[in-house]
């Protein structure tokens, strides 16, 4: 099967939020991400926590589904179960990771949000990539491809 892998690059690692770089399959840059803070591999405060980077080949899948509290969005999961999508790294569990549109650390709930701007001052982000971002991994799934994210924790430049 055809992949279309999205790179996730994080570089500002603040209090409790962490802000990023996506990339589209092509390499182009396609909007900024901020989550919450980054844990030491296999450690999670429910709510507060970003997803596990990956390592090896293992990657997160992203599919599109319907979320009743945002709508149509990019879901990321490492298996699915009876409409349940998991994350499932370093011994610990994450459900329902959605990527939606958000501005702050508080609008996250250990979810990705996807956003046309950043100000890594303030560790804020605004202009909502939640549609962008579901539509072209929409248009990925409809084209065959199995579409996945790469997670890769930086060192903080700044």
């Amino acid at each position: 099967m055809k992949k279309a892998i999205f790179t996730l690059k994080r570089d500002t690692y603040r209090g409790e939020s962490t802000l990023g770089i996506m990339y589209d399959p092509e390499g182009n840059e396609f909007c900024y991400v901020l989550e919450d803070t980054v844990r030491a591999y296999g450690i999670k405060d429910k709510g507060n926590t970003a997803i596990p980077h990956t390592q090896d080949d293992t990657l997160y899948n992203l599919t599109v589904a319907e979320s009743p509290k945002y709508g149509t969005v990019a879901t990321v999961y490492t298996r699915e179960q009876a409409g349940m999508y998991y994350v499932e790294k370093g011994g610990v569990v994450f459900t329902m990771i959605r990527v939606h549109g958000g501005n702050r650390h508080d609008d996250t709930m250990g979810c990705l949000l996807v956003n046309r701007h950043r100000d890594t001052s303030n560790m804020t982000a605004w202009g909502s990539m939640k549609k962008d971002f579901a539509e072209i991994v929409g248009k990925y799934e409809a084209d065959g491809y199995s579409v996945q994210l790469e997670i890769i924790n930086l060192p903080q430049t700044k």
